[in-house]
């Protein structure tokens, strides 16, 4: 659109353009009705076309359309106009924080800006609006009368919203700014901007981000891994006790910042109180007496002499102080005669002809190496590992759960028969606190972890305790029962192989660090997440590392395995499929936002849930393809920028679909459905060909557990204690009983017998 022509829009006539982002471009337009001057920003056509990925961004525009603030900038509508989306806001001359230079922000202004940006905030957080995307071009600040105003309130939205693999073009949120739970997918919290406050005064202070990156992800790790370089480090005229008040708003757990952006700002003014004034020593009389020695300039050169340029190599004349070529200094350059300045650029002329063929021989080869080594990785030439010690995997035999989610595609799906309660305890197993992980079933046997730091086995037809052994602290990580051991990770970064008989220890290995992940064996080979950024492959007989594959992020969910494909999916949002059997990636995929819930398999699909609610179906025999990502992100690019029509889907991906609620429960599979839970109270039913929902069943508690499913009837244990079955076809709720306390951890079911592991610590044996 051509802001010279004055197009109208609406009734808003565009008179400039302002400038231009991944989300939008911007104008300064005024409204005819008023006569007024106000800012427009026309959306990508990308979010006009793709209306119903627009619909929580709206419903956060009504939102901040009501604040009235003086140091808000006020938002005056939101419409849709010749095919094109656009939101209307109040106009602000004044330059942004972005535009003054690196670290140049005078400290004794900083009180002043923050104060009026804290009050902004606050307001805001109390009218139920978190902004998600401070950061210095969101902030204007008028020197000569110190007045601020915060803008784009909600926009971060919009960003959130859209395809997963959006952030590849938009730079919405600023690596740098966001707080690890918003990068890690979850719901917006004050504190999320007491984070990007005090980035911002971090920012305005040193010059740098806290943790310099480029993307999101790397952002992320490197705020699980430590604290930001104290300010005063950066910038040496800081106070020292500015260090605290910042650092503290920059915390990594939300509960340790501040309580309220006002909070920091008269933190930042009480250590900014005494300014440092810096002291400039007067020069020592030995460096007056060196400067009384030093040599008289040298006499001019002749008129036709020259000098080389030492960095390209080129003639100037003597008396330039700069190369007319690059621009390199001529300082301390011997003079030269035009015969010798002409043998001299030849041979420099011929050393780099020389140096050029040089160049592309090693391009050539340095190309062909890549290309053989990425055939080598992408079509799996290396040569397989050896073979594990055993066969053991921990796929349940018919009317048992031997593994989290049953089976190692985890499906958690027993077709034997619906299941009916008769509402009956046929036992329980108390234990001093919350059980947070299913239990297995298997040969007679329920294994159980528990928070009272034991694992223990039971008898299933009594529950009776049979053996226990004794671990350090609260488990996560549910039993997968394989041969005659039983395996679990702990957070203290431990896998262990108990004897499933007598519970005792058979081997233990270290990963480097927490294993909330719960562990599947196929094949003799054990496959686990961990919290130190890696994917293990055990020898499940010894404990003997196979191989493992870093990642970009903690590894909490689950994997899962089918057809020689191990699926597993990081908290930073990466979806991996891995060769098992050479420890090689096969594929990366981004699903836009962390993953805490396992992955499931059904034929030659791959079914991943974001925290944020995004389902993606992937294709489970994808390889990487050389340029197939540059080329489809090229396209992608352009269509947001609305130069070339919709792409076809993102490599690898088959449908995605958002829920817009939270999920952290493993999914279920079933009869072509999908079933997903979330923590708003709905269970969901998709098709797995095309991600269409089937039926939903909403009102329910929040719901911590993933569903299971019993022949025809899906069994959803809610986190008030109650557990409900519903016919698998229609969302029909069959029938419903209590435990009475509050359930977190998956309920299984073994020849009839529905175990519930429930928030008091007692295992419900259910018939």
């Amino acid at each position: 659109m051509s802001a010279t022509a004055e197009a109208l829009l609406g009734h808003y006539q565009l008179l400039d353009r302002l400038g231009s982002t991944g989300l939008a471009t911007v104008y300064r337009a005024r409204d005819v009705r008023s006569g007024s001057v106000v800012a427009v920003k026309v959306l990508r056509p990308y979010f006009a076309q793709e209306a119903g990925r627009s619909q929580r961004f709206l419903q956060e525009m009504e939102r901040v359309q009501k604040l009235r603030h003086p140091s808000i900038v006020p938002l005056y509508a939101v419409q849709q106009a010749q095919g094109q989306l656009f939101i209307a806001t109040g106009y602000v001359s004044w330059p942004s924080l972005s535009s003054a230079e690196r670290g140049s922000f005078p400290p004794a202004q900083l009180p002043v800006l923050l104060r009026q940006v804290a009050a902004a905030l606050d307001y805001a957080h109390g009218q139920g609006v978190v902004h998600r995307d401070l950061r210095p071009s969101n902030v204007f600040f008028h020197r000569e009368s110190g007045q601020a105003v915060v803008s784009d309130f909600g926009m971060a939205t919009l960003a959130e919203e859209a395809h997963p693999l959006i952030r590849s073009t938009v730079n919405t949120p600023l690596p740098g700014f966001p707080s690890p739970q918003h990068l890690l997918g979850q719901p917006p919290a004050p504190s999320d901007d007491i984070y990007g406050l005090g980035a911002l005064v971090y920012v305005l202070a040193t010059g740098e981000v806290p943790f310099g990156a480029i993307s999101s992800a790397t952002t992320l790790s490197r705020q699980l891994a430590g604290q930001p370089i104290p300010p005063s480090q950066r910038n040496p005229s800081l106070p020292p006790r500015l260090d605290a008040a910042v650092l503290k708003a920059l915390a990594r757990h939300p509960q340790q910042r501040y309580a309220t952006a006002s909070e920091l700002a008269e933190a930042v003014a009480r250590a900014l109180e005494e300014p440092v004034s810096p002291h400039q020593p007067l020069p020592s009389p030995a460096l007056l007496a060196q400067a009384a020695r030093a040599p008289l300039p040298a006499p001019a050169p002749p008129a036709d002499a020259r000098v080389l340029c030492p960095s390209c190599g080129m003639g100037n004349p003597a008396s330039a102080a700069r190369c007319s070529t690059c621009w390199g200094s001529l300082a301390a350059q011997p003079v030269v005669t035009r015969e010798e300045e002409r043998r001299r650029v030849g041979a420099y002329l011929a050393a780099l002809r020389g140096k050029k063929r040089l160049r592309v021989a090693l391009l050539i080869g340095t190309a062909t190496l890549l290309l053989g080594y990425w055939a080598y990785r992408a079509f799996d030439l290396r040569p397989a590992l050896p073979a594990p010690a055993t066969t053991i995997a921990s796929t349940s035999a018919p009317a048992q759960w031997s593994m989290l989610h049953r089976d190692p595609q985890r499906t958690g799906f027993m077709p034997e028969a619906d299941f009916a309660p008769k509402g009956t305890t046929r036992w329980q197993f108390p234990s001093d606190d919350p059980l947070l992980a299913s239990p297995a079933v298997a040969g007679g046997r329920v294994f159980l972890a528990t928070s009272d730091r034991r694992v223990v086995a039971l008898d299933q037809r009594t529950g009776e305790l049979l053996w226990t052994h004794p671990v350090n602290g609260p488990v996560n990580s549910s039993p997968a029962v394989a041969g005659d051991r039983v395996f679990l990770g702990l957070r203290d970064g431990s896998v262990l192989a108990l004897r499933a008989a007598t519970g005792e220890l058979d081997w233990r290995f270290d990963a480097g660090s927490g294993v909330i992940s719960s562990p599947v064996v196929v094949d003799g080979a054990l496959y686990v997440g961990s919290g130190d950024h890696n994917v293990y492959a055990l020898d499940a007989a010894t404990g003997e590392r196979r191989w493992s594959i870093g990642t970009e992020g903690w590894v909490v969910s689950s994997p899962a395995i089918s057809q020689g494909v191990l699926v597993a999916a990081s908290q930073t949002g990466v979806v991996y499929l891995i060769n098992p059997s050479k420890g090689a990636v096969r594929f990366r995929s981004g699903a836009g936002t962390g993953v805490s819930a396992g992955a499931a398999i059904a034929g030659d699909r791959a079914f991943v849930v974001t925290t944020t609610g995004n389902v993606l179906a992937l294709r489970l025999d994808k390889r990487e393809v050389p340029l197939e990502k540059a080329f489809w992100t090229g396209w992608f690019n352009l269509y947001v920028w609305g130069s070339a029509p919709p792409p076809p889907n993102p490599p690898g991906l088959v449908w995605l679909r958002h829920l817009r609620e939270l999920v952290t429960a493993d999914m279920a599979l079933a009869d072509g459905r999908l079933f997903v839970a979330t923590r708003e109270g709905t269970l969901h039913a998709l098709d797995i060909a095309t991600g269409r929902q089937l039926w939903k069943s909403p009102g329910l508690a929040p719901l911590h557990a993933a569903p299971i499913v019993a022949g025809g009837t899906v069994i959803q244990a809610a986190f008030d204690g109650t557990v409900y079955g519903f016919d698998a076809s229609t969302g029909l709720r069959l029938w419903a009983i209590s435990v009475g306390k509050e359930t977190v951890a998956s309920p299984v079911l073994a020849d009839g017998v529905l175990y519930v592991p429930s928030g008091n610590g007692t295992l419900y044996a259910v018939e």
